[in-house]
């Protein structure tokens, strides 16, 4: 009966043994990770880390693109202003080529074509993104959109000053520069179309492009998350095994050692 009280006093030895190991369990279970060090999973280590970085480099593609998109929205939101002004113009200008109005009508009703013209040029002159001028002459923006393989986009921006798109020297002041206005401002709004019209492709390119590089990175996470996440399920259950062999031995132990004081005492 002594000798299984050793028995059992070994057992809990290496219970305790046990314990000091299933420590680094809690830990891993407390951080919700399974490799805390190198040591833990050496090869895992090195595909985690190489994932990090694409994921990384795949999350800033997807930021560059979605500021691209916003600068595209702020240039379209101006665009949308400058294509109001151009078609108020026009009208001006067919009211303008109406014979029955004099010469000093025409200068009148000018003001306002003028005031247009104006406003056109202030617009181009002051749109920014990110204090940048995106509309005050030509600009062409390389945007990395991507990691795996490296991959930019090419942004073109237009210079969409009253000069740039033929307005600038227009009037109503006369029946001819009326009528010369009209094929102006035609000519003006052509060239505000085809560059909003460009701009609502790139901006579906770079959506397209989001949303490729989402997925890409959601699949690497998840395969990350299988190296590096424990489970949870399996980790607790390993705590509480140990736990209650733990509880157990010592409960037998504590037993024996008290059946083996008695027997002691009943041999003294």
């Amino acid at each position: 009966m002594i000798g299984n009280g050793y028995g059992v006093l070994d057992s809990l030895n290496r219970v305790a043994a046990k314990n000091k190991r299933e420590d680094s369990t809690m830990q891993k279970v407390s951080a919700g990770k399974k490799i805390l060090k190198a040591a833990d999973d050496p090869v895992g280590v090195g595909m985690a880390e190489s994932f990090k970085a694409q994921i990384r480099g795949l999350s800033q593609g997807e930021r560059n693109s979605q500021d691209a998109i916003s600068m595209l929205q702020v240039v379209d939101g101006a665009l949308d202003e400058v294509t109001q002004s151009l078609h108020r113009m026009k009208e001006i200008a067919v009211q303008t080529s109406n014979g029955p109005l004099t010469d000093e009508d025409r200068k009148n009703i000018d003001k306002e074509f003028q005031e247009l013209k104006k406003g056109i040029s202030g617009i181009a002159e002051e749109t920014e993104f990110s204090g940048i001028k995106v509309m005050n002459s030509d600009k062409t923006f390389v945007i990395q959109v991507d990691y795996n393989p490296y991959t930019t986009f090419k942004l073109q921006l237009k210079d969409m000053t009253a000069s740039s798109i033929g307005i600038d020297a227009s009037s109503v002041t006369d029946l001819v520069q009326s009528q010369k206005s009209i094929g102006d401002i035609d000519t003006a709004l052509l060239k505000v179309t085809s560059y909003r019209t460009d701009i609502g492709s790139n901006r579906n390119s770079l959506q397209s492009n989001i949303t490729s590089v989402s997925n890409n990175n959601r699949n690497l996470t998840a395969s990350l998350s299988g190296i590096e996440d424990i489970d949870m399920a399996s980790g607790m259950m390993k705590i509480i095994k140990t736990d209650l062999l733990a509880n157990c031995n010592s409960i037998l132990y504590a037993s024996l050692k008290q059946s083996a004081e008695s027997v002691n005492k009943v041999l003294q």
